[in-house]
């Protein structure tokens, strides 16, 4: 993981003394419902899709995650978090598996958010220097959008997100299943029997 820090001996410093991983999860927990959290497996061993990386090298690809987070000065809380989500283009043309979401604490007053939008996007720009659209997608909150956009971001989209878990796709296929059951069983019945005109 990467941090924000005033003195980047600072930042060694708190690696050691805290555990990021429970920081994290103790400041986007409240920012991301259950099911995304859950979804984005940000509680699970590996934060930066090392394993999957692998994976998708045995084919020529890439897929990974990076996370910044940015601390207070004087409380060292979390204040901040920029999870960048890279890889292929593809069919996802969304940009969702491209993206970056940015969460920043609401409690910041609007100088202080316009400061840390502005120090993540120098961070996560890099990330995006090969990415053929030549774009850094973005997914934020309002407050925040407004601060990229003042930084020269162009406001693209609002999205909804929608997420279903694994047991959610079994009903689902399921559904899909006893649904094109009945359309064929439908059709079965409409079917002229061989050999017979009318």
């Amino acid at each position: 993981m990467n941090y924000f820090m005033d003195d980047e001996r600072e930042a060694g410093r708190l690696t050691d003394k805290v555990d990021p991983q429970s920081w994290l999860n103790r400041f986007i927990r409240p920012h991301m419902p259950g099911v995304e959290f859950q979804a984005e497996e940000l509680s699970g061993p590996d934060l930066e899709l090392t394993f999957l990386n692998r994976l998708f090298g045995t084919v020529g690809l890439f897929r990974y995650r990076r996370i910044w987070l940015a601390y207070a000065r004087q409380s060292k809380h979390v204040v901040g978090v920029a999870i960048v989500y890279r890889g292929p283009l593809g069919m996802n043309f969304s940009m969702q598996e491209n993206r970056c979401d940015l969460i920043i604490a609401p409690e910041l007053d609007s100088w202080e958010r316009a400061g840390l939008s502005r120090d993540f996007l120098a961070a996560i720009l890099p990330e995006y220097g090969s990415f053929e659209p030549g774009f850094a997608p973005v997914v934020t909150d309002g407050e925040t959008a407004r601060c990229l956009v003042s930084l020269g971001g162009e406001m693209n989209r609002r999205y909804k997100q929608g997420i279903w878990l694994r047991p959610g796709f079994e009903g689902w296929y399921r559904h899909v299943a006893g649904f094109y059951r009945r359309v064929f069983s439908r059709l079965a019945e409409k079917q002229p029997i061989s050999g017979m005109t009318s």
